[in-house]
């Protein structure tokens, strides 16, 4: 692990430091008064144990921790596609977003200060970035209480709340925060499943039912059939036929049907709070 790599690092390092220290003043070992084929080696050869190759996500906190960014990649690179159809912004366009106007973002929670509101309540402060830029949002305690347990998560998160500006930009006032795969299916409001006569058998259509009910979840949807001279005929679904929005569906699908088969409205964003909060009111 690393904790014994950095062990042995160390151990060469002093070792390698104290052959320096002796020649440099000049000291002999008793080794060295013996004769040179009896003379035993100026370093001792340092095997490491085998250790266990770090996953990507492990390599790019190292990364970020060591040198203050990420080198090799970006923890959000595989989340991007399905953070799109949750967040209606990236966080550097909050910079022109309507003040107190609501607004959903997606990213990592960076850092989280918690502390007290007037009241005694915990509350917190914390930063989420993307892989462009990053925002603070405010945690009041009614939402805190109902979200604490996510502000430590490693995963990406989904961030609903009502944008405020200030002499130093713009921040978030959190209404709710969701890992990601909850928020997909929380905000979005319905799928479309497209068909096209000619590129679809008996076959396939089986898989695609399989693989619809391998999904299943609480988001509506209706499957409309395309043919070859534009016509399209809209198919009725029953109630309970219902799926969970997220990428492996859509990737299910597209390597049975070999082309983007499903897509996703969002809900309407809607206003939580009547009046925004000011930060003062934490303090």
């Amino acid at each position: 692990n690393r904790a014994q790599l950095m062990a042995i690092l160390d151990k060469a390092m002093e070792q390698a430091k104290a052959v320096q220290r002796d020649s440099q003043s000049g000291q002999k070992s008793l080794f060295d008064l013996m004769p040179k084929e009896s003379k035993a080696p100026e370093a001792t050869e340092i095997i490491p144990p085998p250790l266990a190759d770090w996953d990507g996500r492990q390599r790019l906190d190292y990364e970020k921790e060591t040198v203050g960014f990420f080198l090799t990649g970006h923890p959000l690179e595989a989340a991007m596609e399905d953070i799109k159809t949750v967040a209606v912004c990236e966080i550097r366009a909050l910079a022109d977003w309507p003040a107190e106007q609501p607004v959903l973002v997606g990213g990592l929670i960076h850092s989280v200060k918690r502390l007290k509101s007037k009241k005694g309540d915990p509350m917190a402060f914390i930063s989420i970035e993307d892989m462009y830029e990053s925002v603070e949002a405010v945690v009041f305690p009614e939402t805190y209480a109902r979200c604490q347990a996510i502000l430590d998560a490693k995963e990406p998160v989904i961030i609903q709340g009502t944008v405020q500006k200030d002499e130093r930009g713009a921040k978030i006032i959190a209404d709710d925060i969701c890992l990601l795969p909850e928020a997909r299916e929380k905000h979005t409001q319905s799928a479309a499943l497209h068909l096209y006569a000619d590129k679809i058998d008996q076959g396939k259509l089986d898989e695609v039912r399989k693989t619809i009910r391998e999904f299943y979840g609480s988001c509506p949807f209706a499957v409309t059939i395309n043919f070859p001279d534009g016509g399209q005929v809209d198919v009725e679904t029953t109630h309970d036929l219902t799926i969970r929005p997220c990428r492996e569906l859509g990737e299910n699908l597209r390597r049975i049907l070999g082309y983007p088969a499903i897509f996703y409205q969002k809900k309407p964003l809607s206003v939580a709070r009547k009046q925004g909060w000011k930060r003062r009111e934490a303090a």
